[in-house]
């Protein structure tokens, strides 16, 4: 990488205290979502999706009769309550923890909503549009306008599905990058260290490149080129893909960028 470049990590910021939703008491704990991997908080999910949250709650904080759990939508220190159904249930197998059933709202847009249980603070969470986005462009419209070639490398079968959801069209390299990559070619897929030294190198021919590289040096993040011809992504997205709507929506993002960037 040469001394121009920079780093972009993708942190998740911790929404600001707002005095309708945060207590002075111990947040609840997200076990995770059921059906789902072990779940980073904050967490996404789809609109008018039906979940099952499980929650190891805070001390003896619990929703009652008197103290419902409800569902808020925030922007910025305001809260909205929403008319979303909500059923509390102990886990039969930890009676400790707490099943948290609702369907999330339809919303237009990415949403962030708070689900407060009892007197503790709101857990946050981001409910994005479903499928077929309206608020994204189409990746395979951009894709045919930037008149490139996309070619995917590496043994990840869940970016490939992903892209065929995506309706763009790809050439597949297979598990092995190329030699070189022409000028009118996007290179998308999983490198190791030694491929991405050369293809990056300096006496390498200039190219795009969107690779996802184990780097346990490194932090998880993206680290791209000032012109956004290429960039290595340290983050565990693609193993993601099928479960997560955030990971969709970052891998959406990056192609986005390095389709649309000119040189």
């Amino acid at each position: 990488m040469n001394p121009h470049a920079f780093l972009l990590l993708l942190t998740f910021a911790v929404l600001a205290p707002s005095v309708c939703l945060i207590a002075d008491s111990v947040p609840h704990s997200l076990l995770g979502v059921v059906g789902r991997p072990p779940t980073a908080t904050p967490f996404a999910l789809v609109a008018g999706e039906a979940v099952t949250l499980r929650i190891l709650p805070s001390g003896t904080t619990r929703p009652s009769d008197e103290n419902p759990p409800r569902i808020f939508q925030i922007s910025g220190t305001v809260a909205r309550p929403l008319d979303v159904p909500i059923t509390v249930e102990a886990d039969p197998a930890y009676p400790r923890v707490l099943l948290v059933h609702f369907t999330t709202p339809v919303v237009s847009r990415p949403t962030r909503l708070g689900l407060r249980l009892g007197d503790a603070p709101a857990l946050t969470f981001l409910v994005l549009p479903a499928d077929p986005r309206p608020d994204l462009p189409s990746l395979s419209d951009i894709l045919a306008s930037s008149r490139l070639r996309l070619l995917v490398c590496g043994n990840s079968r869940e970016l490939r599905a992903w892209l065929r959801t995506e309706k763009l069209d790809f050439d597949d390299q297979g598990v092995d990058p190329p030699e070189r990559i022409p000028a009118d070619t996007l290179l998308l897929g999983l490198l190791n260290d030694e491929d991405w030294a050369r293809l990056t190198a300096p006496s390498a021919p200039p190219a795009r490149i969107l690779a996802f590289v184990l780097a346990p040096s490194l932090l998880p993040g993206v680290y791209a080129e000032p012109a956004a011809r290429r960039a290595k992504i340290t983050l565990p997205l693609l193993p993601l893909l099928p479960t997560d709507p955030l990971a969709r929506e970052t891998l959406h993002t990056l192609l986005l960028h390095s389709l649309t960037h000119s040189d």
